[in-house]
């Protein structure tokens, strides 16, 4: 029996759809794609029920087809190796503390140490690392577990989040108000509320927040009794508290109050060891979520990318690199470009321009634009090669939200060079 069918759909007596059915269901390690002129979406769906690896769109492309098959024997080669491991416990859906290094090793016992008091907890760690994880931890580890886990976004609070969300308001205090109503701070009596980016709280909801934490008391809004809250309060951000106090952004005194027990969590490039057992536990997430009967590979181009890539969205970027790679995969093996790290939304044809906003999807391509029209001046001439250097950089820096040594990487040249490059053109 053929390790790989290729077949045209439109054939005379036996469709290609069909003889793809007929093959797998007798030979289910096999291996087919379809080739089909106007392959609609019904088509293609149908394809990939049946278990087709690919569709091949006339007129070929001979280079094209190499590749896939390529790719397809390689994926074979990799399944080969690899048992396939599958998705099966619920609790594989839950989010949870991963890792045996050294900083995670000592995140977790000072979340231990932690639980079992009632002090106020200041976790700090760059945007992506799972600070609200951490938090919910401390919850559930204490003896406060079975009573709520609150968490208020601080950044939201003049926007979305009002004060009488937050403490409350008695019944007629105004227009609209036909009941009492308990704001945040009561729900979370007994249990846990998070203050997360508490970094980005306005200094009026600081000022407020300060008296809850000195003496456990708050006033609803139109109340006339004075309340009082036994929730611990955790607090969460991933600016230098220490940096906006000075500035004057944040009270010195309520940082005070916060900072009684500090937990810092490390950037994944500082427990890139971790990373293995991340992307085991994520990828069973994953494809739990999107009804993967198995869990998807990584072929060793895409382990060794993710070694390699600083990751400055750390766990956020992670499981976002890996959710794209489950949802292009189309034989079970992902692939370095299937997961497309440390790329920028222009990458993907959309481009960031308002005067001209475009998916390139609408085109049948995702490659970006090579027609030469971005490197045009508002005028029509053509940019200065300072200019387009200047440009092409700042592309650089942006896909890698800034990290110069991941951009460096990225054009090809040393640290050192990019750096004598952004002095020199007032970068």
């Amino acid at each position: 029996m053929p390790h790989l069918l290729i077949a045209d759909a439109d054939l005379p007596d036996l469709g290609g759809l069909d003889l793809i059915e007929r093959l797998l269901r007798r030979t289910p390690d096999a291996d087919a794609m379809l080739m089909s002129g106007g392959a609609d979406i019904r088509t293609i769906l149908r394809a990939k029920e049946i278990g087709a690896l690919d569709v091949l769109r006339k007129p070929l492309d001979h280079k094209d087809i190499r590749d896939r098959v390529a790719r397809g024997f390689m994926s074979r080669r990799i399944r080969e190796r690899c048992h396939p491991t599958y998705p099966t416990s619920a609790t594989d859906q839950e989010p949870r503390l991963i890792g045996r290094s050294a900083q995670m090793l000592e995140v977790r016992r000072q979340i231990a140490d932690f639980a079992s008091t009632n002090a106020t907890v200041l976790i700090v760690g760059p945007t992506g690392t799972g600070k609200e994880l951490v938090a919910r931890s401390i919850h559930e580890y204490s003896e406060r577990r079975n009573h709520p886990f609150v968490t208020v976004n601080c950044a939201a609070v003049n926007a979305s989040l009002t004060e009488s969300e937050l403490f409350g308001h008695a019944k007629g205090a105004f227009t609209g108000a036909a009941r009492d109503h308990g704001g945040r701070f009561e729900q979370a009596s007994g249990g846990t509320i998070l203050l997360d980016e508490i970094g980005d709280a306005t200094l009026e909801f600081q000022a407020k927040l300060l008296r809850v934490l000195q003496d456990g008391t708050f006033d609803r809004i139109g109340g006339e009794t004075e309340l009082t809250t036994n929730a611990r309060v955790i607090a969460a951000t991933n600016q230098d508290l220490d940096a906006l106090t000075e500035k004057g952004g944040f009270r010195s005194d309520l940082l005070h109050r916060l900072a009684v027990a500090v937990i810092r969590i490390p950037s994944l490039r500082e427990h890139i060891d971790d990373l293995g057992a991340l992307v085991g536990h994520l990828l069973a997430r994953i494809a739990l979520r999107n009804g993967h009967t198995t869990i998807p590979i990584l072929s060793d181009d895409a382990k060794e990318c993710m070694r390699h890539h600083d990751w400055p969205g750390n766990v956020r970027e992670l499981e976002g690199c890996l959710e794209r790679g489950v949802l292009r995969t189309k034989d079970g093996v992902i692939y370095r470009e299937d997961l497309r790290i440390g790329e920028s939304l222009a990458s993907f044809g959309v481009t960031a321009s308002a005067e001209s906003p475009k998916i390139a999807a609408e085109s049948g391509s995702s490659d970006p634009d090579t027609s030469g029209a971005r490197f045009n001046q508002p005028d029509g001439r053509l940019m200065t090669l300072e200019q387009a250097q200047v440009m092409h950089i700042k592309e650089a820096l942006q896909r890698t939200a800034g990290n110069v040594n991941a951009a460096a990487r990225m054009l090809g040249v040393a640290r050192s060079t990019l750096r004598s490059r952004m002095e020199r053109l007032g970068l």
